[in-house]
């Protein structure tokens, strides 16, 4: 939905103006924290943002909604930003520095800048990883608990950390961990800052939030460095943080993510508030039925799991539609959400086999309707319900997540582009996941397929098979070209003394020796030998003297050849 209304120009250039002069000092801290510079700007930033914040107050269409931002969700899940982007930017300042240092320094780790690196960067894989993990737990619990869950696995990570510093294998430990917590926690604030707000405020709230987290990590560079720098030790002709140093770092970040676990505590509980209503839309339509009663009846019969799963397959009024994959098939099973204006949860059911899901609106309004499924990215769309019985169609299109993979099929002797070959992919147990077939060009592709160990198999008439193994990450396109060997074929005639052919005459074709084919000629002399695979045979046929004759394919397609059987007088027969 768009806001209407006109952009603010003043609120943009005061607000800016307001950040610098608060961010310059804190990330200069080498300035000193009570040099006249740093005091100015900090008083010029508190005066410039007062001033700001009693202009946004004041017009109709203000860059920032400050009384949206002081509802208690909003604020609490910004100043839970804040410590998120604390903890986040402390293991980036510890960790390189200690897989650097020197091991004459006793507790450096005396690793390259390569090795360093490849330490730190499972922290941004594992942030990646998560994000299907967040999914579920949002589409289950909701995005408090994993934003709780995800700040509770950092700070399992620092406090683990802080005695898993010895070792390069230890760093990797703490960047799984960290990485995986940060992941969660990030993936959950923009989903709680979209149900607290109206829908046509969500991108400047969601840009809010952002800039909280921005804070976080000016603050945690700031404070984290100030810290290295004062507890440091001479080494040679410089100075370098001591283990110390590094300790009291990740405690500050342990102290931040605990601070953020105290402040997303506070959060509204959104599956509670969605029981409530659900329970009271219920006994409100049973009391309309004229049941004395119904009201506490139903309040007491409908057990809590049934009431959170409650579908409502076709409601008097509110909100009806299908959920549908990129290419506008059904997603089965799908958790579709109903958020409030004041970020409740107002109804949440599961679409069926079709992708089809029904929920009933508590009152006219504007909504934020969610949908989740394995497998999907999440969406969410906003949505009015106009009251009165009305029923409004919204359906929700999911993103598949997974991998894509594909590449471009040759074969031939001159290595031309085959079409129509056949691809199949299959898992690590062999169950075929996903087919296809190459164009005209002998390119080919495959979409959405799940991370995780494959098998491609490449095959097309004519040609020999190919099986590869492939590992997909979901890092980016696989792309794997391949080009098949042709098959071949021999096949000839073989004439008696007459120039006839011959029957019953046998003929064999060797590989190195071994026998690759046999057969007895029939009437006609005729014999073939086809999908051969080597490159060189011996081709030999009895009934007279036997005759042998050697065979090159190292060209692939057929290869002619008529046998000459000789008499035991030595007549040639042909």
């Amino acid at each position: 939905m768009r806001a209407p209304g006109r952009f603010d120009v003043a609120g943009a250039l005061g607000l800016s103006a307001g950040l610098v002069a608060l961010l310059l000092p804190i990330t200069k801290g080498d300035w000193g924290w009570g040099s006249p510079t740093t005091l100015g700007l900090f008083g010029v930033a508190a005066l410039v943002l007062v001033l700001w914040g009693v202009m946004e107050l004041r017009i109709a269409d203000p860059l920032v909604d400050l009384r949206t931002s002081a509802r208690r969700e909003v604020l609490l899940t910004n100043l839970a930003s804040i410590t998120v982007g604390v903890a986040f930017y402390a293991i980036s300042l510890v960790l390189p520095q200690l897989l650097q240092l020197p091991k004459s320094t006793g507790y450096g780790l005396g690793q390259s800048m390569v090795v360093a690196g490849l330490c730190v960067a499972p922290l941004g894989l594992t942030m990646m990883f998560v994000a299907p993990l967040y999914a579920r737990i949002a589409a289950r619990r909701g995005p408090k608990i994993s934003l709780l869950l995800g700040m509770l696995v950092i700070g399992i990570g620092y406090g683990g950390g802080i005695g898993l510093m010895s070792a390069p294998w230890q760093t990797v430990i703490i960047a799984v961990v960290v990485g995986a917590g940060i992941g969660l926690a990030y993936s959950s604030l923009p989903a709680l800052i979209v149900g607290a707000v109206d829908p046509s405020e969500t991108g400047a709230a969601n840009g809010l939030n952002t800039l909280m987290r921005s804070i976080g990590t000016s603050v945690s560079s700031a404070v984290i460095g100030m810290v290295l720098a004062h507890m440091s030790t001479r080494v040679g002709p410089v100075s370098v943080p001591t283990m110390a140093g590094f300790r009291v770092s990740f405690l500050i970040a342990t102290a931040a993510v605990a601070l953020g676990v105290l402040v997303a505590a506070f959060l509204p509980s959104q599956r509670a508030a969605s029981r409530r209503t659900l329970v009271a839309q219920s006994a409100e339509g049973a009391d309309a039925a004229g049941e004395p009663g119904a009201a506490d009846a139903v309040a007491a019969a409908t057990p809590e799991p049934a009431v959170q799963r409650a579908r409502v397959a076709e409601p008097a009024a509110g909100f009806r539609g299908r959920v549908l994959d990129a290419s506008g098939g059904p997603v089965p099973r799908a958790g579709v959400t109903l958020i409030d204006r004041q970020g409740q949860q107002a109804g949440v059911t599961t679409s069926d086999a079709e992708g089809r899901y029904a929920l009933a609106a508590p009152g006219a309004g504007t909504y934020v309707l969610t949908g989740a499924a394995p497998g999907h990215t999440p969406h969410a769309a906003a949505a009015t319900y106009h009251g009165e019985g009305t029923v409004t169609e919204t359906d929700l299109i999911l993103t598949a997540t997974g991998s894509r993979l594909g590449g471009t099929l040759l074969g031939g002797p001159d290595g031309t582009p085959l079409a129509g070959a056949s691809i199949v992919v299959t898992d690590a147990q062999g169950d075929v996941v996903a087919r296809t077939e190459s164009g005209a060009d002998g390119s080919w592709a495959v979409a959405q397929l799940p991370n995780g160990d494959h098998t491609l198999v490449l095959g097309a008439p004519g040609h020999q098979p190919q099986a590869r193994a492939v590992q997909l990450s979901g890092g980016g396109p696989e792309r794997q070209d391949a080009r098949l060997r042709p098959t071949a074929t021999v096949r000839g005639t073989v004439r008696g003394p007459d120039g006839q052919p011959l029957r019953d005459a046998a003929v064999t074709l060797l590989d190195d020796g071994t026998v690759a084919g046999h057969l007895v000629t029939g009437p006609d002399g005729a014999f073939a030998f086809a999908d051969l695979s080597s490159r060189h045979y011996t081709l030999s046929a009895a009934g007279y003297p036997p005759h042998a004759a050697p065979i090159s394919l190292t060209g692939g397609g057929d290869a002619v050849l008529d046998l000459d059987l000789v008499q035991p007088s030595g007549a040639d027969v042909r």
